[in-house]
This record gives C-alpha cells, sequence and structure tokens, in this order.
C-alpha cells in the first residue's frame, strides 16, 4: 500500500499518468498480486484502480502539480529507461521468488519423505515391540493362571518353579 502511494506521488510529480513511472507502478502491483494472501489481493487491485483514478483527477482538475517533461526527447529517453530498467527489476523479482518457491517446495518435499520415514519407522518399531512383548506376557498369564486356580492343589515345591518362572519372565 504504501509503495503503490509512493509510486503514485512519484509519479504524478514526473509527468502525470504519461509518466515514466508507470511501469514501476505496475511492478508494485505485480508484486502486490504475488506477495499478498489471495484474500487480500482484490483489496490491492482495487487500491491500484483507486489510486489511478485520484492521480487522473489531480491530472484533470489540478494540472499545474503535475510536472512535464521539458522536451518530447527527454521525455522518451525517461520512458526507456524507465522501461529498462522496470523490465530488469521485474526479471530479478519473478526471479527471486520462482527461486524462493522452488527452494521452499523441495524442503517441504524432503520434509514429508522425512516424515513419512520417521512414521514408517515408528509403526515399525510398536510393531516389533507389541510382537516382542508378547511372549512373555502371554507366559506370565498362562504360569499366574495356573498358580490362582491350581494353589490349593500344587505342593510348596511346584509354586516355588512357577513363581521363578514368572520372575524370570517379568
Amino acid at each position: 500500500i504504501v509503495g503503490i502511494l509512493g509510486i503514485s506521488t512519484i509519479w504524478i510529480f514526473n509527468g502525470g499518468i504519461n509518466g515514466s513511472n508507470i511501469m514501476v507502478a505496475f511492478v508494485i502491483l505485480i508484486l502486490g498480486i504475488i506477495v499478498v494472501p489471495d484474500k487480500i489481493k482484490k483489496y490491492i487491485i482495487i487500491l491500484f484502480i483507486a489510486v489511478n483514478i485520484f492521480i487522473l483527477l489531480i491530472q484533470f482538475y489540478r494540472p499545474d502539480l503535475i510536472i512535464n517533461h521539458p522536451t518530447e526527447t527527454s521525455r522518451w529517453i525517461d520512458n526507456i529507461t524507465t522501461l529498462i530498467y522496470s523490465s530488469y527489476f521485474i526479471y530479478i523479482i519473478i526471479r527471486f521468488v520462482h527461486k524462493n518457491y522452488t527452494l521452499e517446495r523441495l524442503k517441504a518435499e524432503k520434509g514429508e519423505i522425512r516424515l513419512h520415514q520417521l512414521n514408517a519407522d515408528k509403526d515399525r518399531f510398536i510393531s516389533i515391540l507389541g510382537h516382542d512383548l508378547k511372549n512373555p506376557f502371554n507366559n506370565i498369564l498362562g504360569l499366574s493362571e495356573i498358580l490362582t486356580e491350581d494353589i490349593h492343589k500344587l505342593n510348596l515345591d511346584e509354586i516355588e518353579v512357577i513363581a521363578i518362572n514368572i520372575n524370570k519372565t517379568a
């Protein structure tokens, strides 16, 4: 918003709607559309249109505020120079955005692959842990079941053997 308003002010003082800063204003518009979230883009476009209407009204009602170029040649030189450096800035900005987007996309893809690998490792660990704990728990359950059901029928030596086995298994 500050960029659009600032460029618009420069635009007014550099020849009005025909001034050389028209490319810079469009660069800021494009940047605004690229950078801002989707739900704010319409406000950037509306602001850009409003600023252009405002500049046209100033140019129509207060032409004395517009600073004109001394000659048509200086206007063309200014416009061509602005077109060249604005095109270069647009190119740099698009490369920067594309490069950062590509890097972030690759980081996200690597992170996703790593996340899937970690999730698979966790599932494998839990599966192994469950399998490794199954036999000892079954032994403990079986021996304790024998002990509780038949404790009055067993002699002291048999009870001692079962208790030792439960202890070893645990």
